[in-house]
Formats: C-alpha cells, structure tokens, sequence
C-alpha cells in the first residue's frame, strides 16, 4: 500500500508521523526507516518524534539514493558488502583505466584532440585527466538515473543503429563507445538495469523469503527521479509505504494548473516563457517541481495510490 500525507505545514506531518508510530509500534527491537532529503530535516524530525512520543529510538533516517540501492540488494540477492562499481568513486578509475582504448576510436576524436592539447600523457594521471574523468563520471551517474531508456538502448544495440536512430552527433557518439567499454568491462548492471529487474522480480516471484522492511516513511522529499518512483511503486506492492509531502496551499496548484491548460505545453517547454513573467520566478519554478513530483507519484506505474 501506498498512501500520502500532505500538508503546508511540516509540524503538522511529523504529528502525524508520530502518532503513526505511537498507534502502530515497532517491535522493541526493530529499526524504523524514515528517508529524507538532509541531515538537518533528519535532525529536526528526529527532535519532533522525540517530543510527540517522549523518545526517538532505533531510528534511521537514510537518503533515498543509498537506502533504494540497499533494497535493491535485497531484493536481487546481492551481497550487500560488495561494493557497486558503478558508483562514481568507483567509476572514475574504470574511466581512467579504458580511456587509452577509447581514443583509438575514431570517433573519439574530440576527446583525443583536447588530450593533445593538454600537457600530460594519457598513461599518466595527472589534474587534467581526472577533471576529465570525474566530469564524464558525474554525467553517466546522471543518465543511469534520469535517461534509463537510452542506457537501454546503448546497451542493447550497436553503434550505427544508435547512430541513426538518435541522430548523435560525432561529438557525442564517443560516448556510447566509452559507455559501453565500461559496460564490458565492469560486467555488472548499472542502477536503472537494477530497478528494471527488481520491480520485474516483485511482479512476478514469491518474495515472502526476503527480509524486507515491513514499513517504510518517506519525509519531506520534494523530488525523486522518476525511476525512483517506478521502484517505490512496486514496492508498495510488498511494502506499506506511507509518503509525507509538504504541499503548498490548493490555490497555488490552481494558479499552476491554470498556466498549464492555457499554455499547453508551452508550460513545460517554453521558448519565451511568458508564463514565468506571469508568476514569481519561485512559484513557477519550484511549484514546477513540486506539481510534477506529485503527478509522478499519482498518476505512474502499476501501484497507483491506496489512500
């Protein structure tokens, strides 16, 4: 089950949340998982259950990138010891270690010219190379999380397909290369390979043998890739997932609502953005955000809302 709290307030949710656990207990010995987006939110919530409950014991408050991959493991029966080679202090050494391979292509001409123009060697580690490793690590972090279907595709199909279908350029093409060198490589799946197999493995197999949490809180989030909630959706199926979101008042969502249907699509993509001069810059950029998470949470996947 899925269910979300809203509020303008976030005293109002952790009362809530409070009397969520004051009603329905742990065992004595059992941890509580409460996600959230910050150590200060996880130190003020903790002080709020505190005073609602009169103590605060055995609970974490994990960030939702690492406490997703820990189920992840969980469920895909992944040692929780071993280490991801796909996390980005990993991943720039894997980079370092195939970059020589990758300038022999021809298509990685771009990233050979701006070596030449460096004073080092590409054998070497020097600042020039790891600024470059660690730039092009921080973006496949990004598309393994915000673009799962074009890592799909790189994965799956051969370069000129990619090429045609896509429309790449030749300065972006050493990229699928370099992705899938690493890929070959590491020869483990990256993260949005992961959720694909986990959310297919709660669909379709028994999993009362997993030790899986049987609750989990979500606090005060205002954003989650939209793989993250195709995951959390599918958990819901196994798990009682309760979601406390800080909402701003209804006017605020119609005012948004309103540019929308006047605006169409001109609303996510527009060129001249009038709708921005329409409203102030914070309204229209952060209750953007905060409406499409929510649109995501409610109207996406399989396991829609329970309450």
């Amino acid at each position: 089950m899925l269910t979300i709290y809203r509020s303008n307030k976030a005293e109002w949710l952790s009362e809530v949340l409070g009397q969520e656990l004051r009603l329905d207990p742990p065992e004595i010995t059992n941890e509580v998982d409460i996600i959230v987006s910050s150590w200060p939110s996880s130190r003020w919530l903790s002080e709020q259950l505190s005073v609602i409950n009169g103590i605060n014991a055995l609970v974490n408050f994990p960030f939702p990138g690492i406490y997703l991959k820990k189920l992840l493991n969980i469920i895909l029966e992944i040692d929780p010891n071993e280490s991801n080679p796909w996390d980005k202090k990993y991943l720039v050494w894997h980079i370092i270690e195939v970059l020589p391979e990758l300038i022999k292509e021809e298509e990685a001409s771009v990233i050979k010219s701006w070596l030449e123009e460096k004073p080092q060697d590409v054998n070497q580690i020097n600042m020039y190379i790891w600024e470059l490793v660690n730039s092009i690590a921080d973006v496949f972090n990004e598309y393994i999380l915000f673009r799962p279907q074009m890592i799909y595709e790189w994965i799956k199909s051969d370069l000129e397909t990619i090429s045609k279908r896509d429309s790449l350029g030749e300065n972006l093409l050493w990229q699928v290369i370099l992705f899938k060198l690493l890929y070959k490589k590491i020869k483990k799946d990256p993260f949005c390979i992961q959720v694909k197999k986990a959310i297919n493995v709660l669909k379709n197999k028994n999993i009362s043998g997993l030790r899986l949490p049987k609750n989990l809180y979500i606090f005060g989030l205002s954003s989650l890739a939209p793989l993250q909630i195709d995951l959390i959706q599918a958990l819901s199926n196994a798990i009682e997932i309760k979601i406390f979101i800080i909402s701003p008042c209804n006017d605020l969502w119609q005012r948004c609502e309103k540019r929308r249907l006047q605006y169409g699509n001109e609303w996510n993509t527009a060129s001249d953005r009038r709708w921005l001069l329409e409203s102030p810059r914070i309204e229209a950029t952060l209750g953007r955000m905060g409406a499409e998470f929510q649109q995501l949470l409610e109207g996406s996947g399989e396991h829609q809302l329970g309450e």
